[in-house]
């Protein structure tokens, strides 16, 4: 009988050790999960003895278990853009649209400048490479967040947006210059839909090889959004994750500001275009320059400061097609400009 009693106390001793145990094990790690959007760096803590070296990486919608001396950053895992515009394009709250209000500058093959407003489609790249080196380029901008889910403008935290500013933008920007300048001026004086088609796709087969030379890694860590996923879409960290070109989407091009001096083959079909629009306005080419030559003439007289008087009365006159259509008979000569104190 005694032997019996023995027994169970020891039995229940062990039982209760176990508990103990358990309860110790629970409590030194916790669960963690993202959502089907967002991705996860798990970290040392860095205290007590322990690292912070990078452990492992949640993928989207994935649970995992995280022990008390590692620390959970969150950051966007979905599709993205990246939206460059001249800032006048608002939501309904009255709030510009996009993440750069400042156009592209770049140039034709003919030399003229021209303004253009872009957006890139694009996601992280999800490889095991990938993730490893763009925790190195997001821990410099400290683009991830303990939250899920954060962030006020774009959508994002300062970290990520500062992230994509130094990055994002500059590469698109270096990948029109290398793209524009193969398009002809057709592409702002008429809009060729061809001509803008040509230029995204250039700058979207020049983009990534800009973005990897700009951060140093050999793999991209940027894909195009949508077609870019894992092998078995069902289980995200498994197989192999496809790394699509990220695409870029041209919405408008400008013709670019003229500057002082300016003389290239560009700014000859420049002035061809405008000859070109005004004769079908004024009716001939002598008409047509008239006009021209008086609007350049008051164009510069504003710039220069000074107050001008044109004056467009001489014996010998001719018809010239007013732009209202009235046919008056007005001087040919080029107008003269008299400056005045």
């Amino acid at each position: 009988m005694i032997r019996d009693k023995e027994i169970a106390m020891k039995k229940l001793i062990c039982l209760s050790l176990l508990l103990v145990l358990l309860a110790g094990i629970l409590t030194a790690c916790i669960s963690a999960a993202s959502s089907t959007a967002s991705c996860a760096f798990v970290v040392g803590s860095g205290y007590n003895g322990n690292d912070s070296k990078l452990h492992k990486v949640i993928f989207p919608g994935q649970q995992v278990i995280v022990g008390t001396d590692e620390v959970v950053s969150y950051f966007p895992c979905n599709s993205r853009n990246y939206i460059i515009n001249d800032g006048s394009v608002k939501d309904l709250k009255g709030k510009p649209v996009g993440d750069r209000a400042q156009l592209i500058e770049a140039t034709t093959s003919t030399g003229v400048p021209i303004k253009i407003a872009a957006r890139a489609l694009w996601t992280l790249n999800q490889s095991e490479d990938a993730m490893e080196a763009f925790y190195q380029v997001c821990f410099k901008y400290k683009c991830a967040s303990e939250k899920d889910q954060s962030g006020d403008q774009n959508f994002s935290t300062d970290g990520w947006n500062g992230m994509l500013a130094e990055n994002m933008g500059p590469a698109m920007e270096t990948a029109a210059k290398y793209a524009a300048f193969e398009v002809d001026d057709s592409i702002w004086n008429v809009q060729d839909p061809k001509q803008i088609e040509d230029l995204q796709d250039k700058m979207s087969a020049i983009f990534d090889d800009v973005m990897r030379a700009n951060l140093g890694y050999p793999v991209d860590l940027f894909c195009g959004s949508g077609n870019s996923a894992w092998s078995d879409p069902e289980h995200p960290g498994e197989g192999d994750f496809v790394c699509t070109p990220v695409r870029i989407i041209v919405d408008s091009v400008q013709r670019g500001d003229i500057q002082n001096g300016e003389s290239t083959m560009g700014l000859i079909e420049l002035n061809k275009q405008r000859l070109q629009n005004a004769v079908a306005i004024y009716g001939s080419v002598e008409n047509a320059a008239f006009w021209l030559a008086l609007q350049d003439s008051i164009e510069k007289c504003k710039g220069s400061g000074a107050t001008c008087v044109f004056n467009i009365g001489f014996p010998t006159t001719y018809p010239v097609v007013l732009p209202a259509g009235d046919n008056v008979a007005l001087p040919t000569p080029a107008p003269t400009a008299t400056a005045q104190p």
